[in-house]
């Protein structure tokens, strides 16, 4: 008689049909916010065999890793390391980590990312003061920040430096001065402005600055970077309560990257990392770091004088007025009344396989964004870009000619 053991349990559902084709993808000029196109370099290294992520060979990757994101913040932090997640992820691993239920925590919004952060803050107990712009497109002042500083002592102030919802870019000249004046940490979110706009962490004394790896860096999408300083290290090792949350607590982060001292800068097992991932903003940094930081943010200021240039020609108009406030490699563009926008950017897409974005929230609708990240902050690329950009819109005139 068969053990029931030996029985192969009868298949309830079938196969997907779905899965039965290979995967196929055609690849689009990605002239968005973000996610942006890769170099066949990033994409080889990722192509690379998957090893054990406690194995010495991976655990070399995140020394490089860990060397490249102090050199690309210009930072000396130890503690400076790659989480598998987003940048959201890495958003909210900085949060959860600075702060605890009851703290003041004072964000400041200028778009859709100081909007996120507060409802995060918000969800986790936090005392959240959400200072919003008057205007959208317009930036905080220092006097603005100070006054709010002093008016709501909070513990952490969280600053996007360049908001990829609206194309501001946050001056941050003297507000690291100003928070560690009045006992209060440095949050700053440089997710889109890492690589394409001068962010210097030491000289601007930020204590917790994270970016994501698939925007200036041209590094694949769902792996994030993060760096705190001794400051905030501090901080956290002396938390009243532990940090509620065990894949986002940084004590176990930095043993995992072996960067601990109190463990002796022993590599200790935390959770299975992206390591395919890792390889590929491994090779990301590192084409940078052959570049040139400051080359590489030169490089995407002229591509945007350049396309700034052209919108400007054309008769539109950007969301942020001041050239200085524009965030280099996102530029608003508000979508004039005598084209439809949608049809603009299916034009785009259609006949020259580039994608831009719309608006989000309260700009849907109202304006393109139209991105030059990493390897697609070049002369040829924005200059097919401005090309079709004339095209698609002098074709909607057409279409819808103004009355």
């Amino acid at each position: 008689m068969m053990s029931s053991a030996s029985v192969s349990p009868v298949e309830q559902i079938a196969p997907p049909v779905e899965l039965s084709k290979p995967l196929s993808i055609n690849e689009r000029q990605l002239m968005t916010p973000g996610p942006t196109n890769v170099s066949q370099r990033v994409l080889k290294a990722c192509g690379l065999p998957v090893v054990n992520h406690m194995d010495p060979q991976f655990f070399k990757v995140l020394r490089d890793v860990s060397a490249g994101i102090r050199y690309v913040f210009q930072t000396r932090n130890q503690y400076s390391l790659a989480i598998t997640g987003s940048g959201t992820c890495a958003m909210e691993t900085a949060i959860c980590n600075l702060l605890e239920r009851g703290d003041t925590f004072l964000v400041l919004s200028h778009g859709l990312w100081g909007e996120r952060v507060a409802l995060i803050g918000r969800k986790r107990g936090y005392n959240v003061v959400e200072l919003k712009i008057d205007k959208l497109g317009d930036v905080f002042s220092l006097k603005q920040i100070e006054e709010a500083i002093v008016e709501h002592k909070p513990k952490v102030l969280y600053v996007c430096h360049g908001d990829s919802s609206v194309g501001t870019l946050q001056p941050m000249d003297n507000i690291g001065r100003v928070c560690h004046q009045n006992g209060c940490l440095l949050l700053v979110d440089a997710v889109v402005s890492l690589c394409s706009a001068p962010l210097d962490t030491d000289r601007l004394d930020i204590d917790v600055v994270y970016c994501a790896a698939q925007k200036a860096l041209s590094g694949p999408p769902g792996v994030s970077m993060i760096s705190l300083n001794d400051n905030a290290v501090r901080h956290i090792k002396n938390r009243r309560t532990d940090v509620d949350s065990y894949y986002m607590d940084i004590n176990w982060l930095a043993k995992a990257w072996g960067l601990d001292d109190d463990n002796n800068h022993q590599f200790v097992y935390h959770y299975t990392p992206a390591v395919s991932l890792m390889y590929g903003l491994r090779e990301a940094l590192a084409m940078v770091a052959e570049e040139g930081l400051s080359h590489t943010v030169d490089r995407h200021m002229k591509s945007s004088l350049i396309v700034q240039k052209h919108i400007s020609s054309l008769g539109l108009k950007f969301l942020v007025e001041k050239p200085e406030h524009r965030l280099p490699p996102i530029l608003s563009v508000l979508i004039p009344n005598d084209v439809n926008g949608n049809e603009v950017i299916k034009h785009l897409l259609d006949f020259y396989n580039i994608t831009i974005a719309g608006g989000l929230g309260p700009t849907a609708g109202k304006i393109w964004r139209i991105g030059f990240l990493g390897v697609n902050a070049n002369d040829q690329s924005v200059g097919v870009l401005c090309r079709a950009l004339s095209d698609a819109i002098a074709d909607q005139r057409k279409k819808s000619p103004k009355l």
